[in-house]
């Protein structure tokens, strides 16, 4: 293959002569006088992954870095890793970037756990298998809109400033990040693995002046590197400010961030910003001046879900394929060859992941929905846009010779236009798209390209918010074509012809630009009219798109035979170009190297594998689906998912059959739901004598009890090993007769709430509100008269704590990570000392008595300590449910049975009753906390819930509901009205009728 590479390229160096553009259009475009660097560089450790200033090199080979965002902690469920990967990998993608999450896997002081489904390995290898090269992200700050940024709650406790090279903070880290650089260095590329590339640290800085400690970053490249990892070390900086491009601590390539597009979910229709033109001018003057190629590491893909998030059910239009056919090529119109979106799959803030604002779904209104759905239209553009990029050789080493909205284009001012080329062939690539990003008019203009027949100009109509690439001198297996007005979806070789697929809008006119005036047209099959016009020395294919046609035309006369497949914008969005994978081939994606199918039609096309002469697919069907086959005539056997298909072929060659979908399955039906009272700690003989005495005074924490405050009790729940979920705290005072009232500044966090009981009598509550960025919330409560008893009286206080802050939420420092939770200050109004016992998570973060779910999965309300959320509790004592009936806590428990069919890829939803009210509640499924309900602020009512947390058979539900006022609506949902819903569901290769996850039942964490 190597071999015809070179001759094509030869063909275009010798026997054609790319001509200059007119003077007169020379002089109106703007040429950036920056050329890329094409010395070749590495890390001198390895030559499989190696770079210049135009793109990256993987094992010899040019490529444009086309990845997307997994995070396997979002996805409890390990045996689910390959569908991701395969989903990411039809999109057209070559990798995935991954964060991984520190307080997940070093819970506690000189403890690691990389066990169960924390292990990353088969993450790792499922990613390997369909051909995804992955960046690892270890952190170790990762930000991710997750509890303290990924920063461990015990080493929020240290005496030291965190993300610095402090000894304190250095010794804490190591362990974690020298397990993940042997992880990371068993799996690169240099032994055989997908990883090639390691990110150092995440959108760093120390202060609001944006400075940073070279020496740790220094640090950790020393010690991974002492880890044995030879690839290299990116960054990805939280802004255009070029840190780490140079000097100590510098990384191999650098890249920043960036997220265009506005979050305003209620009028997801209106762009209110336009295309950031600053990239190009920031990467020449930073790292494309020391010779890196134009990386950003996270791009914008959607928005992270909030809590009483405006517009939450209508925010995915914001981010679908308009945002991405205008913002994702504007970037290769600047030049960028190295990006990763943000997120390609979001998965699920079970637990107690997220951070304050955020809630359960982090579906990120990603292409892959949390439910593991694809998202369309949006899915189908991203697919369209990583296919092209893919295919096209000759992009890697492309950099911007013309940039203008005048010259190019008539009528001018209207249409913006960059100019690709490659030095080496000439190849060129126009980016095209309306002068002002956010117009939503259609837009008629002509454009003059530059090709070896000489400059050719054309039609073109933009749809609102659209853009394309046009191509100019565009080579591809040993044929090529001088320009086509339409956007291509891919181009490779099948059998003996060069295939080439384009697409436009119904009605559209596209014109195709051949090599020679000899060139012949055949339409085989299809309903798009089309001619051929010949001069003296070129060819010009004229064709009219038609609505829902898929038109095939054999083109002679060149190198090689070219079947050139033409859709409309509609039929191309179930189109798939798949690896096929043989005996000792690889399955990633090398263009021109690799062989592949063209499949027409089906929901989703994962794989296909060549057995013994026959061609095996496998994928997904929503609904009995038509398939259309392109691939090489040998396979005269054509399996899908493991049935062989009774095909036909048309003229082209392409065979034909249809696929059956599947009966709708049954919805589950829920049980009847039993409850019983799950907050005795308020009550004034609630024995806590066990509960950790708050006597760790002062506090280390830089955040400082609130002034006025004459409590001398120190009561931040870190300083006692509890960081995730619900805590209690009960006050001890010596009643006196003087005693009035009590004065608290609650901490649970943004969105968190805090409630009070005297002596089992419940005085009231506070939220501490979105609004600000607000973490505390004051209160005062005056005692009613005659709550004080002589002798014991007994404060209780229950948090319904929202996690730990990620960095610079506040004073633009990491240390915001410590912000407390507990109680900021208090005073006994009238005096008195208070003995507090405090309460959180069983065991803490030390002696968590399930350390297969992990740390994050349950807080510390009394069900949860005592397991009620796990299968197997013997639940005969309840009574029925109902409803609650004052402010407290109430857990319920239920069972729902599955009958998942092999072959069936099913999407599960629960759902709560829209019942607004001042509570929390909690759902587990089979001891998995899968749900928070802010019956308060909302939005979130839809929770799913993956195959492998939900089994076949019988699956155990729990329910916490904390009412933290004292109306009716705080406790309505107390009768449960939650459902189990099917969202969608296909005929799919997968097999989930055996899919499960560890879930230790309570006699496997408690005994008998």
């Amino acid at each position: 293959m190597q071999g015809a590479l070179l001759s094509v390229l030869a063909l275009l160096a010798g026997a054609v002569t790319a001509p200059v553009l007119a003077q007169s259009s020379l002089d109106q475009i703007t040429f950036s006088s920056f050329t890329p660097s094409s010395t070749l560089k590495s890390t001198n450790l390895t030559d499989l992954v190696q770079w210049d200033g135009y793109s990256l090199f993987v094992e010899g080979l040019r490529v444009v870095l086309w990845s997307g965002e997994v995070h396997p902690f979002r996805l409890p469920v390990p045996g689910l890793y390959c569908d991701v990967m395969q989903k990411v990998k039809a999109l057209g993608f070559n990798a995935v970037s991954f964060y991984t999450f520190w307080g997940l896997h070093n819970p506690s002081e000189g403890v690691l756990d990389f066990t169960g489904w924390k292990d990353l390995q088969p993450f790792i290898d499922a990613a390997h298998q369909a051909g995804l090269y992955l960046i690892a992200r270890p952190g170790p700050y990762i930000n991710a809109e997750i509890t303290g940024g990924g920063i461990p709650g015990w080493v929020t406790t240290l005496n030291t400033d965190l993300r610095t090279s402090n000894a304190t903070f250095m010794k804490a880290v190591t362990p974690y990040w020298q397990q993940m650089g042997s992880v990371i260095a068993q799996n690169q590329i240099s032994n055989g693995g997908p990883i090639i590339a390691v990110q150092m640290e995440n959108e760093y800085y120390l202060d609001s002046n944006g400075d940073i400690d070279t020496q740790y970053i220094a640090d950790l490249e020393s010690l991974m590197r002492g880890s044995n990892v030879t690839i290299p070390f990116t960054f990805n900086d939280a802004s255009e400010a070029g840190r780490l491009v140079t000097g100590q601590g510098a990384v191999n390539i650098y890249g920043f961030d960036s997220y265009p597009q506005s979050s305003d979910c209620t009028n997801p229709y209106i762009w209110p910003y336009q295309v950031d033109p600053s990239y190009r001018p920031f990467f020449q003057n930073t790292s494309g001046r020391v010779g890196e190629p134009f990386f950003i590491p996270e791009f914008q893909a959607g928005t992270t879900p909030l809590v009483a998030m405006p517009g939450f059910d209508q925010c995915l239009p914001l981010y679908s394929s308009d945002f991405e056919k205008v913002f994702y090529l504007h970037n290769l119109a600047e030049g960028v060859k190295m990006i990763n979106y943000y997120m390609a799959f979001g998965g699920t803030n079970w637990g107690h992941l997220a951070f304050p604002r955020a809630i359960t779904t982090y579906d990120y209104y990603a292409p892959i929905a949390e439910d593991r759905s694809l998202q369309a239209p949006k899915y189908s553009e991203l697919k369209l846009l990583g296919h092209f990029v893919r295919s096209a050789k000759s992009l890697p080493k492309t950099w911007i010779v013309g940039s203008s909205n005048s010259s190019y284009t008539s009528p001018e001012g209207v249409v913006q236009v960059d100019e690709l080329r490659n030095p080496d062939d000439n190849a060129g690539f126009y980016v095209v798209r309306q002068a002002n990003s956010s117009s939503v008019s259609d837009t008629q203009f002509t454009l003059e390209v530059q090709t070896w027949q000489g400059n050719v100009t054309f039609p073109i109509t933009l749809y609102g918010r659209d853009s394309r690439v046009i191509v100019s001198n565009y080579c591809w297996g040993l044929s090529c074509i001088a320009y086509s007005s339409a956007s291509i979806f891919t181009s490779t070789t099948i059998g003996d012809c060069d295939v080439l697929v384009v697409y436009g809008e119904a009605t559209d006119n596209i014109q195709i630009g051949l090599s020679s005036s000899e060139m012949k047209m055949q339409q085989l099959v299809g309903s798009a009219t089309a001619s051929l016009i010949a001069n003296t020395s070129t060819s010009t294919l004229q064709i009219q798109v038609d609505q829902m046609d898929h038109s095939v035309f054999n083109i002679t006369g060149g190198n090689r035979t070219v079947l050139l497949h033409v859709l409309d914008s509609q039929s191309v969005s179930n189109a798939w170009e798949t690896v096929i994978e043989m005996n000792n081939t690889s399955p990633y994606f090398r263009a021109e190297m690799s062989v592949s199918a063209l499949v027409f039609g089906p929901y989703l096309v994962r794989s296909a594998v060549d057995s013994d002469g026959s061609l095996w697919l496998s994928g997904d069907v929503n609904v009995t689906t038509s398939i259309a086959i392109a691939a090489d005539p040998k396979y005269s056997c054509i399996k899908w998912n493991g049935n062989k298909l009774d095909l036909s072929q048309d003229a082209a060659g392409m065979m034909h059959g249809t696929i059956q979908g599947v009966c709708e399955p049954d919805t589950p039906v829920i049980s009847s739901w039993v409850m019983e009272d799950s907050f005795p700690e308020r009550e004034p003989d609630f024995d806590d004598s066990q509960w950790v005495v708050a006597n760790h005074t002062p506090s280390i924490n830089p955040n400082a009890v609130y002034p006025n405050y004459t409590g001398t009790a120190n009561l931040y729940m870190q300083d006692y090993g509890f960081y995730v979920g619900d805590t209690i705290l009960r006050g001890h005072f010596n009643g006196t007769g003087v005693q009035t009232g009590f004065n608290v500044s609650y901490s649970p966090g943004t969105n968190g709430v805090g409630a009070m009981w005297l002596n089992g009598e419940w005085l009231g509550s506070a939220l501490a509100p979105q609004a600000g960025g607000v973490e505390d919330t004051n209160a005062t409560y005056s005692f009613p008269e005659g709550s004080i008893k002589s002798g014991d009286n007994v404060i209780t206080i229950l948090l319904d704590n929202s996690g730990l802050e990620e960095t610079d939420q506040f004073s633009g420092t990491p240390n915001n990570i410590k912000s407390p939770r507990g109680l900021r200050g208090y005073s006994l109004i009238g005096g008195g000392e208070m003995e507090w016992r405090l309460q959180g998570n069983l065991g803490g973060n030390t002696n968590f008595p399930d350390k297969v779910r992990g740390l994050y999965n349950a807080g510390g309300l009394y069900g949860e300590r005592e397991g009620w959320y796990l299968p197997g509790f013997d639940d005969s004592t309840w009574t029925a449910a109902e409803p609650l009936t004052e402010p407290g806590v109430t857990f319920y428990r239920a069972e729902v049975n599955l009958a998942i069919q092999a072959g069936m890829d099913l999407h599960y939803s629960f759902v709560f009753p829209n019942h607004t009210g001042n509570y929390r509640a909690q759902l587990f499924v089979n001891g998995w906390q899968f749900g928070r309900r802010f019956g308060d602020l909302g939005p979130q009512l839809r929770y799913p819930v993956p195959p492998g947390i939900l089994h076949n058979g019988t699956n155990t539900l729990a329910m916490s509901v904390f009412g933290y006022n004292d109306t009716a609506a705080d406790w309505t949902i107390g009768d449960a009205g939650l459902t189990l819903e099917i969202d969608s569901y296909t005929a799919s290769s997968l097999d989930l009728s055996s899919m499960t996850v560890d879930s230790p039942s309570w006699h496997d964490i408690f005994g008998s």
